[in-house]
């Protein structure tokens, strides 16, 4: 009797475990693309300002270990983003320092109106979908240890 508790207790826990954790992850998206808006939006002020190398300015501008150098290219590392999030910064990335500081700031700022609509459609998913993720959690381990009952 006190394994098949502990068991069902183990199938509980995990199901609620994976509602939780699939809630937090879209939570943490949410967080990290506030984080690299306000990451561009420094580089445009940097920019305006006047400062003039590529790789030292997006290592001022994006904190330690967000962009990575691979086989020549800068890229975003992809941990909370959705593959599109990731298309978008890496396609900035790619480009950034071919153009004049005008250019540049503008393409800047184009890139952000499009990085804030991924963060609004963040934040309206995580409104809409973390506590469904919860209780669905919640409510499979239930139905499970009710079942197996």
């Amino acid at each position: 009797m006190l394994f098949k508790a502990i068991g069902l207790l183990t199938v509980f826990f995990s199901c609620a475990l994976l509602g939780f954790a699939e809630a937090r992850r879209l939570q943490m998206r949410k967080k990290r693309l506030i984080a690299l808006c306000r990451s561009f939006t420094e580089l445009r002020e940097r920019l305006c300002a006047g400062a003039a190398e590529r790789e030292p300015l997006l290592a001022l501008c994006f904190p330690s270990g967000e962009i990575e150098t691979e086989g020549g290219d800068l890229r975003i590392s992809a941990e909370n983003l959705k593959t599109q999030d990731t298309a978008l910064i890496n396609e900035f990335l790619r480009d950034f320092g071919m153009g004049d500081a005008a250019t540049e700031t503008e393409r800047i700022g184009v890139y952000l109106s499009l990085l804030q609509a991924q963060y609004t459609e963040a934040e309206r998913e995580c409104r809409d979908h973390c506590r469904l993720y919860q209780s669905l959690g919640i409510l499979c381990g239930a139905f499970l240890c009710i079942f197996l009952l």
